[in-house]
């Protein structure tokens, strides 16, 4: 049986209670992790189906503004740790739509793109969603 790390000596679930009102009431009160409990390994973070492909983190661009809160990061971050850890479910790959020149638009994750650039990881898994339509994909690439 493998020791948790990160999310040792936390409260424990409340019944019935949903990992994100979990995340909420327990784990985004937690110092951020150090960069050793969470190591470039998507496995231990992110659920990864049939429909998940590895993507360079180079070639993903987040939609809207190029900054992303230092608090989003954080929250990204603990709730990526507390996967690893099993405290939470591994996470959904990120929802990206291709902008037709071999780059990606992240539809959903922007907070765990930037919390992987931060870490210096090489790689997220996606999955590929159809196009954005053209306003929001100029909104994107913006």
């Amino acid at each position: 049986m493998r020791t948790n790390t990160y999310t040792d000596d936390i409260d424990p679930r409340a019944p019935g209670e949903s990992d994100k009102q979990y995340a909420m009431r327990v784990l985004d009160r937690l110092p951020a992790p150090a960069a050793h409990h969470l190591p470039d390994e998507p496995a231990r973070y992110f659920l990864l189906g049939a429909d998940a492909i590895s993507v360079p983190l180079h070639l993903l661009q987040a939609r809207g503004p190029d900054q992303v809160p230092a608090e989003s990061v954080a929250r990204a971050l603990k709730r990526l740790a507390a996967a690893g850890d099993g405290a939470l479910q591994r996470r959904a790959p990120l929802d990206v739509a291709s902008d037709g020149q071999g780059r990606y638009n992240v539809l959903d994750g922007s907070s765990t793109l930037a919390a992987a650039r931060a870490l210096g990881w090489a790689r997220l898994p996606v999955r590929v969603l159809p196009s954005l339509p053209d306003d929001t994909a100029t909104t994107a690439q913006s």
